[in-house]
């Protein structure tokens, strides 16, 4: 091997700047080969959709640590649950969105819907639709219906899990089928 020159330890950065990092992780890069390959990793506008779902969930569990940590508002039984399903959501779309995770529809697309049907009934409850002898909510804790579950726009807490959960749930479903499409035919 040869030595290695000024010229070339300068240009390291500007080279190593220009990769994407999940090539890398893959052994992809354009132009070497570092691993055989019939099919080579294309960054595509694809991986939006999983962005998507990623940065919903991230600003919802934000949304929810600020609605309970700094305006101190305990949630109640069925917002408890729905953290349950949103929490780790942020946690796994980010992992995928960094290890290009094509398989993460598998894993996070239940934990979306349990999620949305936990929501969905929270939002009939809220909206007075679902009768109270259903209610979870204990007589000395924090109510599901009451008008404390209105958040700095207006809208109440429940609508806005809902459309969170759904979000999710589309985007995740956009990534499955873009990504199935993508995919040339063996």
């Amino acid at each position: 091997m040869g030595k290695i020159t000024e010229a070339q330890v300068v240009a390291l950065p500007v080279v190593a700047s220009a990769l994407n990092p999940s090539d890398i992780y893959h052994g992809t890069v354009e132009g070497t080969n570092m691993r055989r390959s019939t099919k080579t990793h294309t960054s595509s506008p694809v991986s939006i959709w999983l962005y998507t779902a990623w940065v919903v969930a991230l600003f919802a569990t934000l949304g929810a640590v600020f609605i309970g940590e700094v305006l101190g508002q305990t949630p109640c039984v069925l917002c408890w649950y729905q953290r349950i399903a949103m929490f780790p959501l942020a946690w796994i779309l980010g992992v995928a969105c960094l290890t290009n995770d094509q398989l993460i529809v598998r894993y996070a697309l239940p934990i979306s819907l349990i999620g949305a049907a936990i929501a969905l009934w929270h939002s009939l409850l809220y909206a007075g639709l679902v009768e109270e002898a259903f209610v979870p909510c204990q007589q000395n804790g924090p109510s599901c219906t009451d008008s404390a579950m209105l958040t700095v726009a207006g809208l109440p807490i429940p609508f806005l899990s809902v459309a969170s959960f759904l979000a999710i749930t589309v985007s995740l479903t956009n990534f499955h089928f873009h990504h199935r499409s993508s995919d040339p035919a063996p």
